[in-house]
């Protein structure tokens, strides 16, 4: 009953999305108006029973609540709406027929393998009684069904850490609070983990096809880009293919390795420094907090390249409230747009500050602009107290950054001066003759204009190289100095602009402003989130923000990492910007500087993490690349032959066949990545029977996860009457990131893994170190750690004995047994 409940519940969320979504997208085609209603609708079911437990806990009554807000949105929307369309004030735009074929070939075999995935991955039953996973849910799904039934047992809120009692909970836990949702309303812990990760990843798929859509305008450039960021991949085919191993008979060994072995697919094989992972196997399907992250992201890139670029601010609202709405989601994808958007806006600056200057030394200040903002980010770096990775790196990064600045600064001086004709004069001078007045009705002369342009020139790289300087001591006047100075090149300009009479276009103000107002609202919903969770964990954390180098590459020289990762996506990239309109390579740019900053600097305690801001800058390379592909290979090649154009059909072959191969060489790696991790859960496939015949067969290939002996603890923990567990009672227990009592029962246990504590920021050490005492001492330390750290229940197992010398007599004589197993033991700890 809990899991029909929670699908009536999940689609009642998505249908007041797209109620609230309709009127507003009203001239969009129906499948955008369909897109923003489920993201509106997912941001509903993430938010709304958060807010409530803030007041009520996170109780039954906060569910409830959170889907009346919900409907009174959507109706107070319909109602509306359906004012307005009698009014004849919103007309509805219809469906086209067109759209359809490309939209059903791009959706539907990505949805199918997403959710295949999920179903085949996510804690499934086997026949002797354990639970299984996948590959890649192996680790991180024990921690998300950790947060799951924690946040739905204790209702605690905000929440903390169960596998460390006591921490305040800062991951962005909103991706695991939604299944808490379902598992609160009564679903299976199985159903209430996937329900709401289904409807993530469909939004997901959808909204990055529709971003693509959005962006080229393009039905088949839509297609190709959307099959290359979910499917794309580098060379790493190259590894299992290797000609030789064929020749000695061991490439079937290799080929048999991919299949079974624990990452050893072509997107993941460390060993060969192959990191760039398949962006569904590896980080939709076991990370939660991407998952629900891209499903905001994908759909606010797509309103803010409309906002922005195309000029329609009917979506600066909804993209500011979508991205306020991201850093309890996944704080990486608010930092990702957050650094796009900053990057457009200071171009929005630039254009709307030069609409309002003529001379060209006023040209050059504007331009300069973005040398000294660079300036001032180097600056702010190098005052934060960053810790180095890779030696020296910081000193270097800041000589590279110095000098580059100051040499673009020059370049841009010697392009601004007028050039000579061809008999040695200034161009536009009158006769060799120049004047020195300048006046607003006359324009400068030459003269003076190159002394102006060579005043602002010169000062501007003077200062770019002392800032340089400053920023090499870690200065705070190296992050001064720049800021002063676009402080006084924009009153300059200004100043200069109205005593000339001269204002910027007023066009360009309102874009700025409205462009304001986005990043008012975003900053406004985000600011609680950030320093209420985020910064509370991070901040004083010098595991956080790290100088480093190259990402992960440890193997390999940079350039030679991302050909062999990224293969012919990488390759093409560099000719397939500068092919690009000039508005398309601005809108992309943004993504240029996530990758520099992921280059440089490491933002979390796991390097490998950066992976979550560069499969943005990753998404974006796959758009101007199928971009590329498709306008200049899907087309034949013709000839004009009596003033008609003639098909060459061998050459149109060629051209076809060269686009096949380059596809094939893009998609191999990441489709036989999806291959294995299907077949790493289980799965139904074609297999012999025990009469040697092939037929269609359930095969229970996946990992085990928890054993059968501590799904049946689970079980008795969780519906225990005669003597019930306090909801937030505490097991010692060894501290293996699949613990069944946290995984499967919502109670804490004294010490988690460090495979998840450590890559979060959070000290866990001091209690790991009190485990092995306790087990092997528990005369002298049970009972005085146990008062002190509030331990309520001993779990003595399979795994306990293998890791500990367990005085087992002393625990036998003292504590009470109060459940046994053929493989476990549970004591409870008088208090």
């Amino acid at each position: 009953m809990g899991n029909i409940i929670s699908v009536l519940y999940i689609l009642a969320f998505a249908g007041c999305g797209i109620l609230t979504a309709r009127p507003i997208f009203a001239s969009d085609r129906p499948l955008k108006r369909i897109l923003f209603g489920l993201t509106f609708g997912l941001v509903m079911l993430l938010w709304l029973p958060v807010l409530f437990a803030f007041i009520l806990d996170f109780t039954l009554a906060a569910q409830i609540l959170a889907l009346a807000a919900a409907v009174f949105i959507a109706g107070v929307s319909t109602f509306f709406a359906v004012k307005k369309q009698k009014n004849g004030k919103i007309k509805y735009k219809a469906a086209s027929k067109r759209d359809l074929v490309p939209l059903l070939v791009t959706i539907v075999p990505l949805v199918a393998v997403g959710w295949i995935l999920h179903a085949n991955h996510t804690i499934t039953n086997a026949s002797n009684g354990s639970l299984h996973v996948g590959q890649c849910t192996f680790g991180d799904l024990c921690m998300h069904l950790s947060f799951i039934t924690s946040i739905s047992v204790q209702k605690t809120f905000p929440p903390n850490y169960s596998l460390l009692p006591g921490t305040p909970l800062g991951y962005p836990f909103l991706c695991d609070s939604v299944s808490s949702t379902f598992y609160t309303l009564g679903a299976s812990l199985r159903i209430a983990a996937m329900l709401p990760a289904l409807y993530a990843f469909l939004v997901v798929v959808l909204g990055v096809y529709c971003f693509f859509d959005e962006w080229f305008k393009n039905t088949r450039v839509s297609v190709l880009a959307t099959y290359l960021f979910f499917i794309g991949g580098g060379l790493g085919f190259a590894y299992l293919f290797n000609n030789k191993q064929l020749l000695a008979g061991e490439g079937i060994n290799r080929w048999q390795e991919m299949l079974e072995g624990f990452y050893k697919t072509p997107t993941n094989l460390p060993a060969e420094g192959l990191r760039w992972v398949n962006s569904i196997a590896d980080m939709l399907i076991p990370q939660r907090a991407t998952l629900f992250g891209w499903a905001l992201l994908f759909p606010a890139l797509q309103l803010l390249h409309r906002a922005v670029m195309q000029r329609e601010y009917k979506c600066i609202v909804p993209l500011g409230i979508i991205t306020g709405c991201m850093p309890l989601v996944h704080t990486h994808s608010f930092l990702a747009i957050g650094i796009i958007s900053a990057f457009l806006f200071v171009a929005a600056l630039g254009k709307m500050l030069m609409s309002g200057v003529s001379e060209k030394h006023e040209k050059l200040a504007v331009r300069n602009l973005g040398l000294f903002v660079c300036s001032a980010i180097v600056g702010a770096l190098r005052m934060l107290n960053i810790r180095v990775v890779t030696e020296g790196l910081d000193d270097r990064f800041t000589i590279i950054a110095g000098t580059l600045t100051v040499v673009v600064s020059v370049v841009m001086l010697a392009l601004a001066m007028p050039k000579k004709n061809a008999k040695g004069e200034r161009k536009g001078s009158d006769d060799g003759l120049e004047t020195e007045l300048a006046t607003e009705l006359m324009p400068m002369s030459k003269a003076t204009e190159r002394k102006y342009i060579s005043a602002v020139g010169i000062a501007s790289a003077v200062g770019l190289a002392i800032s340089s300087m400053l920023q090499e001591k870690a200065s705070a006047l190296g992050f001064v100095l720049p800021v002063f100075m676009i402080a006084a090149t924009v009153l300059l300009i200004v100043y200069n602009g109205r005593k000339a009479g001269r204002k910027p276009a007023s066009d360009e103000v309102k874009h700025v402003r409205w462009f304001a107002l986005f990043g008012v609202i975003a900053v406004v919903l985000a600011a609680p989130q950030l320093f209420g969770f985020t910064f509370k964990q991070s901040v004083n954390n010098d595991s956080f923000l790290r100088w480093g180098f190259n990402w992960c590459n440890v193997s390999d020289s940079w350039l030679w990492f991302y050909i062999k990762n990224l293969g012919l996506i990488f390759i093409l990239m560099p000719v397939a910007l500068l092919s690009e309109k000039k508005q398309n390579r601005l809108f992309y740019y943004g993504t240029l500087v996530i990758w520099l900053l992921c280059e440089v600097l490491i933002f979390q305690p796991n390097p490998y993490d950066n992976n979550k801001l560069l499969f943005v800058w990753f998404a974006f390379t796959c758009g101007i690349v199928a971009n590329y592909l498709i306008t200049t290979f899907a087309r034949p090649v013709t000839r004009l032959e009596r003033g008609k154009r003639r098909v060459l059909r061998g050459k149109t072959a060629g051209r076809y066949l060269l686009l096949a191969m380059m596809l094939i060489a893009m998609l191999l790696s990441g489709s036989l990545t999806l291959v294995r991790e299907y077949i790493s859960g289980d799965h139904i496939a074609f297999a012999a029977g025990a009469d040697g015949k092939r037929s269609l067969q359930y095969i229970e290939s996946g990992y085990e996860v928890v054993p059968a002996a501590q799904v049946e603890l689970a079980e008795w923990i969780n519906t225990n009457t005669d003597e019930p567990i306090a909801a937030d009672a505490t097991f010692l227990t060894e501290s293996n990131h699949n613990n069944a009592v946290a995984m499967l029962t919502g109670r804490n246990i004294f010490c988690g893994s460090g495979s998840f504590l450590e890559y979060h920021g959070v000290n866990y050490r001091p209690r790991k170190e009190l485990i092995k005492p306790m087990y092997e001492q528990p005369e002298t330390c049970l009972l005085r750690y146990a008062a002190e750290y509030d331990i309520d229940y001993v779990l003595v197992g399979t795994r306990e004995r293998g890791s500990y010398a367990v005085d087992t007599e002393w625990f036998n004589a003292n504590l009470r047994v109060v459940y046994r197993n053929a493989q476990l033991t549970v004591y409870k700890i008088a208090k």
